[in-house]
């Protein structure tokens, strides 16, 4: 009986011991799963990485922008594949057209007398010895006397050198009268051609000094040194014009100068033959051309120097006077990886180009290099062969700048 009630008791407690740990079993996972409970929440109120990763792609899914062929042709956008190109560095300087000094003339006369006719006036077009204007000179008119008083003189000295000649040969006269009239002769010829060379060096020809009409004796013209244009005139029907006044001034056109402004700092940098491109200003003209000359002299009050360089003008738009600038080619560098300007577009403060990815265009950050008119240098952020919007970037840019609907 005791056995009995001994065996009863072991399993009692065998049993409430099973039930014990059990019990400890369940609270211990009970506990575990509040745990893991707690630490879910912790982490979705600081984000969840997964989830953060998401939203992120999300955002640069958003910087893409989707276009179909169809409308990419209708908004203009061209592309092409990013790749090397020669950046010219320029110095630019101002300046001015000028006529060009070997071909322009200041026609004065060289005798005084009075306008009593003026053939050619301003912007009239004239030939090489073409008669500008004639005046009627007293001076020229003594000057024209003198060579015939000469010629009188010469011929009466010829008349009496013969009739010497054959007194002396007949033993009439002596041989001293003879040589007497020849050294008269003589002295009427040395006479005769200094009347002639004064009127040659007031440019009249020999048909001039042949000529019989004495009304004509006091008219002198004035003529056109080379073809070319009257620029410049003052001289008026009836005026009096004394010796070295400048009447006008005949150029020829058909070359011009571009006088260039260079400052003492860029001195050193300027060299003759150095391609040059000219732009007038506010005109639209250009030309290219090459420095022929650099002036040796630096102005006190500029302090500057001159170079030139020589324009061809057949049609006459290189009017002298324009201002100029002059952009002076310094050096030509090639770059590996070069855009045309017009893609850059700024976004957020920083350049960007479009590059494409087949259907989308991604908006990429660049750093900008050198630059000149017609390429642009990425120092970084484009490869060579990529490629990308050339043309009309702006409208991607527009989309950029649309604000994203939340879904």
């Amino acid at each position: 009986m005791r056995n009995k009630t001994s065996s009863a008791i072991l399993i009692v407690i065998g049993i409430g011991i099973v039930l014990g740990w059990r019990i400890l079993q369940i609270d211990s996972s009970h506990e575990n799963n509040e745990q893991t409970e707690d630490l879910q929440v912790e982490t979705n109120k600081e984000g969840d990485p997964a989830e953060e990763s998401q939203i992120q792609i999300s955002n640069l899914e958003r910087n893409y922008i989707k276009l179909t062929p169809e409308a990419q042709r209708k908004a203009g956008i061209q592309v092409e594949a990013a790749g090397s190109g020669i950046i010219k560095t320029t110095l630019t300087l101002p300046g001015e057209i000028q006529l060009n000094p070997r071909q322009e003339a200041h026609v004065v006369p060289q005798i005084q007398g009075i306008a009593i006719e003026v053939r050619k006036f301003l912007g009239d077009k004239v030939k090489k010895g073409e008669v500008l204007a004639i005046l009627q000179s007293r001076d020229l008119a003594d000057l024209r006397s003198q060579y015939l008083v000469a010629l009188q003189q010469l011929d009466l000295a010829h008349q009496i050198v013969n009739r010497e000649e054959i007194l002396w040969r007949e033993r009439i006269s002596a041989k001293q009268d003879y040589l007497i009239a020849k050294i008269e002769l003589a002295k009427a010829k040395v006479m005769v051609e200094a009347a002639a060379q004064k009127l040659y060096a007031l440019d009249l020809s020999k048909a001039d000094l042949a000529e019989k009409d004495v009304a004509l004796f006091s008219h002198y013209r004035l003529l056109a040194p080379f073809t070319g244009e009257v620029v410049d005139q003052d001289l008026s029907l009836g005026e009096s014009v004394s010796v070295g006044t400048i009447v006008c001034t005949i150029a020829d056109l058909s070359t011009v100068w571009a006088g260039i402004t260079v400052y003492t700092k860029d001195l050193a940098t300027i060299q003759l033959g150095q391609k040059v491109k000219i732009k007038a200003v506010n005109t639209g003209l250009a030309t290219k051309g090459s420095i022929f000359y650099m002036g040796p002299l630096v102005g006190k009050q500029t302090r500057s120097a001159k170079a030139y360089v020589e324009i061809p003008n057949p049609k006459g738009y290189w009017r002298p006077g324009l201002f100029i600038t002059a952009e002076v080619l310094q050096e030509e560098i090639e770059i590996p990886v070069t855009v045309v300007p017009e893609a850059i577009q700024t976004y957020q403060d920083h350049p960007i180009v479009f590059v494409q990815h087949e259907g989308i265009f991604e908006p990429r950050e660049i750093i900008l290099g050198r630059r000149d008119s017609h390429w642009v240098e990425i120092s970084e952020g484009l490869l060579a062969g990529e490629r990308y919007v050339t043309r009309n970037s702006f409208v991607l840019k527009s989309e950029l700048n649309k604000p994203v609907e939340e879904d």
